[in-house]
């Protein structure tokens, strides 16, 4: 089995993981046996795999160990009547109170329960449990400030077969402090994600002495390479440049160089294009094979079609991409900036989607930026240069 694994697979796909279907499918049209892995875990994701018609072929390592049946759904109204059930409880809509005061509340989504909280008799939120499919996924439980202290995982007995332990850091903010996993009837400790992350890939190595693992992003799996223990073959595969400057002998970006410290724990480096292979290749710290595929290629229709530069649009510029600061869009903002007080029909629009990742930071700053930039007569007064239209196309 080849395996590519990804952090996860959103709603709004990003183009690394459509990259990953679409060489799923390759290979299965084939008939080479593969699966996307994706490492983290999301109550929504067996809805986003079933939009992507991607749902035989993906794997979570929390949802491979929990075995929640997606197909046994309890009716919605039956769970209600049984967390609703204590004789003690005032019901009014979906919220049960004693002596005035709430201790259950239940939310639900398209039907279904999303989630449900418990309070104590102070109002202190102490547990909230999470459902998928109208299954109890997960609980987490809070102290009295309403940090988060544990979340714990049922597999589809209804036992806890994963502990996700939480102590309080800097500012108070939870930090992950101990995982501890039961499988065949032993407990395991893990310190760090990647430590299960690693487990896990071992695990699907043990059941596979032929399996292949690919890596698509970096920064989450070249750790969970590092420790692995089974002798599976590993590769990693680059969707942009390796060093910070573009250059081949220029600084190498963090992640590369824990590629770099790797060694020989894994077996090779796939990059998009032969002079990109040849570039890393001839990096001294790099000492393990790579080779150049292609991210995606175009049929000969394509390449021999033409379109008439008479219907374009003197000037126009688009970018297509997360609002993110790996994106580096700062960089192409300024260059149009550049452009436009030189060829002032320069024009640009950019289109794609916040990002969660990032706290929504670029978005952000572009709109306390620009919001009132809507014109070219307010340009000098326009820090970066991003022109939102009434639509709205970011």
């Amino acid at each position: 089995m080849n395996y590519f694994i990804t952090s996860r697979i959103d709603e709004l796909t990003s183009a690394i993981e459509l990259a990953e279907i679409k060489r799923l499918k390759l290979f299965k049209a084939l008939n080479i046996p593969a699966k996307i892995v994706a490492l983290d875990y999301s109550r929504y994701q067996l809805y986003v795999w079933k939009n992507l018609n991607i749902s035989s072929d993906i794997i979570n390592p929390i949802a491979y160990f929990q075995n929640l049946n997606s197909k046994t759904s309890v009716p919605t109204q039956k769970l209600l009547d049984n967390l609703l059930s204590d004789k003690r409880l005032n019901i009014q809509n979906n919220q049960g109170f004693i002596n005035h005061k709430l201790r259950i509340q239940i939310i639900e989504y398209h039907g279904k329960i999303d989630y449900v909280t418990y309070l104590d008799r102070w109002g202190f939120t102490d547990r909230r449990d999470f459902y998928v499919n109208n299954q109890l996924s997960y609980s987490e439980y809070f102290d009295d400030g309403g940090k988060l202290i544990n979340r714990s995982y049922y597999n589809f007995q209804g036992n806890a077969f994963l502990i996700y332990h939480y102590r309080g850091g800097a500012g108070n903010i939870p930090v992950l402090t101990l995982i501890q996993l039961q499988q065949l009837n032993r407990w395991y400790q893990f310190d760090q994600e990647a430590q299960f992350w690693a487990y896990f890939l071992d695990h699907l190595a043990q059941k596979d002495t032929s399996a292949v693992f690919y890596s698509d992003r970096e920064d989450y799996v070249l750790q969970p390479f590092k420790l692995m223990t089974e002798p599976a073959k590993k590769y990693v595969v680059l969707h942009s440049a390796f060093t910070k400057n573009a250059q081949p002998q220029g600084e190498p970006f963090p992640y590369i160089k824990r590629l770099f410290s790797l060694g020989s724990k894994i077996n090779g480096v796939i990059c998009a294009t032969k002079q990109e292979a040849l570039d890393l290749q001839n990096r001294k710290e790099l000492k393990i094979p790579c080779y150049a595929i292609p991210v995606s290629y175009l049929p000969q229709t394509l390449l021999n079609q033409q379109s008439s530069f008479q219907k374009r649009i003197p000037g126009q510029l688009i970018a297509i991409a997360r609002l993110t600061p790996v994106k580096q869009l700062d960089q192409l903002i300024n260059a149009v900036i550049f452009l436009h007080q030189r060829l002032p029909f320069i024009d640009l629009k950019i289109y794609g989607y916040d990002d969660d990742w990032q706290n929504y930071e670029t978005s952000r700053h572009y709109q306390s930026c620009c919001w009132w930039c809507t014109g070219w007569w307010r340009w000098s007064h326009c820090r970066c240069y991003y022109r939102w239209k009434k639509e709205r196309l970011y």
